[in-house]
């Protein structure tokens, strides 16, 4: 069950990437945050759904954890994307470049 449901995460994750290109897109400066608070609320639990499920893992599979090509794909994914976290909360909305790219890597486990 826990499989199927994260499946359902990834794929509803891959659209908000979609809706948050197309808000980007829409914005005429960088300097102005266009991303609406609903979908800055829906990455974070995103994120805190798969930083639980790496976690999870990790501690389940120890050290066999980082065997796998696709838990090291999305360990880097998690923890790049807590580094981006931190780091916008920090520098007031600033965005680490190709954060959202490496996102979209997390589709192929579908």
């Amino acid at each position: 069950h826990l499989e199927a449901f994260l499946s359902l995460v990834i794929a509803t994750n891959f659209v908000l990437i979609m809706v948050e290109a197309d808000a980007g897109a829409k914005c005429a400066t960088e300097d102005v945050i266009c991303t609406p608070v609903w979908l800055i609320v829906c990455n974070a639990a995103m994120l805190t759904i798969y930083a639980i499920e790496a976690a999870m893992r990790v501690y389940a599979y120890r050290a066999d954890y980082f065997m796998s090509g696709w838990n090291l794909l999305d360990f880097v994914i998690v923890v790049t994307g807590l580094i981006d976290a931190v780091m916008s909360a920090a520098l007031s909305g600033s965005k680490i470049a190709g954060v959202q790219m490496l996102r979209i890597f997390r589709v192929g486990r579908l």
